[in-house]
């Protein structure tokens, strides 16, 4: 498919590591840093 941008794909667990770090942040915080391993 010439034209097109790359194909991304994301690991369903991925996306839970993030909610959960979200929902686990200070409510003060404005920012969740952090890594995925």
């Amino acid at each position: 498919m010439a034209g097109y941008g790359p194909e991304l794909r994301i690991h369903p667990v991925v996306l839970c590591s993030i909610a959960d770090s979200s929902e686990r942040r200070n409510e003060e915080a404005k920012r969740v840093i952090g890594t995925l391993l």
